[in-house]
């Protein structure tokens, strides 16, 4: 098959995530294609495969341990102007190459031109696990709750299947969408999980002054500090300069990890069996779910703000762990995975009906009544009522994608 890989580079998870994808892709003989949208993407994003092209997309302001929700949505709504022309050469591109499927792992542009030019379209991320029923989400605030749904919704519109890789132990398939336990990353089978004299350190987002003042404070332990970009060594803790395969043989080698609570690099320590010290973004869902997630299967130690008491508990727990344990979690190979996506684009009918639009509310009123609890009756009643009434203004009637774009815009 011929197929064109969307990806969001907001972040480097969702690189990470598609890299191990593509190479099974590329592996079981398809040929593939990236489209990569939002910041430049890193060069070893480029070199996934031969063909590849960049364009802009949203971008997401960050302030101090947190999204600055103001400044991103005032910068992204002065871009919004520019998406109808990009969005109509991303559909002329499908259009032209022909490609049998589009997989998208977040990335809009490359959603919606499937959808007007008629192709399956299989999202591969984590996200979805945001609005999955049989999900759990965190104690959380119901406008951040709406925020986070509402923009997985923004990044892939309309989906045949997606695919939602989490913290699981089975699949669990519910309508469109399966929640899919992690899977093995190729890149990290060529480091050997050890335990030596250091911590791993990776808090880009906290100020680099207090993360050293809150290290000085152990002098009988050894930390390495990523994400400032500099190559300095004070005292018992060093700030090493951006490396990935430097970062991971130092993770890999460490007697645990202090990060955020990005998906990417929380899966990556479970697989290097590392016990975990997470510390969430403020005002971001979904490392807040990440971070809840993993407390309940006990794989990490979770603190809102960086301070001594919380790294002196982390330290101490850690000492008593074995990290050679099994990390409890089920780890699949990728090709599960594409075997799965293959089952779904030869399901694919090349007419969008309104009932697939019925199931796109209902995953949204699923994952919000989740969280919610006591809005959930109220909730679920809201979205069938839409439901029903859509249902019954278009009963026993099909529109092609060009259709309904055309009624949107």
């Amino acid at each position: 098959m011929r197929l064109l890989y969307g990806i969001n580079t907001n972040g480097q998870g969702h690189i990470n995530r598609a890299r191990d994808v593509i190479r099974q892709l590329l592996f079981d003989g398809h040929q593939v294609d990236c489209l990569f949208s939002g910041p430049t993407p890193p060069l070893y994003a480029k070199s996934l495969v031969r063909r590849w092209r960049h364009i802009p997309g949203y971008k997401i302001k960050f302030s101090g341990q947190g999204i600055n929700v103001p400044e991103t949505l005032l910068q992204n709504l002065l871009h919004f102007r520019n998406f109808p022309r990009i969005f109509e050469n991303v559909r002329r591109l499908v259009k032209q190459e022909d490609y049998d499927a589009i997989i998208t792992d977040f990335e809009g542009f490359s959603c919606m031109a499937g959808l007007a030019t008629q192709k399956p379209v299989i999202s591969v991320d984590h996200q979805h696990s945001l609005i999955h029923f049989k999900q759990v989400l965190p104690p959380v605030q119901v406008h951040d709750l709406i925020v986070g749904m509402g923009l997985v919704l923004y990044c892939t519109p309309l989906c045949n299947h997606y695919f939602a890789i989490d913290f699981v132990q089975e699949l669990e398939r519910s309508g469109i969408g399966t929640l899919f336990p992690l899977f093995e990353k190729f890149e990290l089978l060529d480091y050997t999980p050890t335990v030596e004299d250091h911590y791993c350190v990776y808090l880009p987002y906290l100020r680099e002054q207090h993360v050293l003042k809150v290290l000085k404070k152990f002098p009988e332990e050894r930390f390495k500090v990523y994400g400032y970009h500099r190559k300095e060594t004070l005292g018992h803790v060093s700030f090493e300069p951006t490396g990935r395969q430097t970062f991971l043989q130092d993770m890999a080698s460490s007697k645990g990890v202090l990060m955020h609570a990005g998906f990417s690099s929380s899966w990556e320590a479970i697989l290097l069996k590392k016990h975990i010290y997470l510390n969430p973004l403020d005002n971001h869902i979904e490392q807040a779910t990440n971070a809840h997630r993993l407390a309940k299967f006990d794989r990490a130690h979770v603190a809102p703000i960086l301070t001594r008491e919380s790294v002196a508990a982390f330290i101490s727990k850690a000492q008593d762990q074995d990290y050679q344990v099994n990390a409890h979690l089920t780890v699949t190979h990728p090709s599960v995975l594409t075997n799965a996506i293959y089952d779904r684009i030869d399901d694919f009918e090349p007419f969008v009906s309104w009932a697939i639009v019925r199931k796109q509310l209902s995953r949204i009123a699923g994952g919000i009544s989740n969280g919610v609890g006591g809005v959930r009756a109220q909730a679920s009643q809201t979205v069938n009522h839409i439901a029903q009434r859509v249902s019954g203004r278009f009963l026993n009637r099909t529109k092609r994608p060009s259709e309904l774009l055309s009624n949107l815009s």
